[in-house]
């Protein structure tokens, strides 16, 4: 969100890093655990984080075509 607002692109990198951060930490547990009922939370989760990086791939994709055209990005039009 500062990415879309602010338009700094240390945010977005930020959100990408989070991104792969959040894929560590899941692989970790992946590793670890062996209750079933958790490795069905780990696989939803991991299933969840493709759904993020996909939707924060497309609103930066979404800012850069509007920034470009509008020199600004309104989220209200998302």
């Amino acid at each position: 969100m500062l990415f879309l607002t602010l338009h700094n692109e240390s945010d977005r990198m930020k959100a990408f890093e989070r991104i792969a951060s959040l894929r560590e930490q899941i692989a970790i547990m992946e590793a670890r655990v062996k209750n079933p009922d958790a490795i069905k939370i780990i696989n939803n989760t991991k299933s969840m984080t493709d759904d993020l990086q996909s939707t924060v791939e497309s609103l930066f994709k979404l800012h850069e075509i509007e920034f470009e055209k509008t020199g600004a990005f309104d989220m209200k039009n998302q």
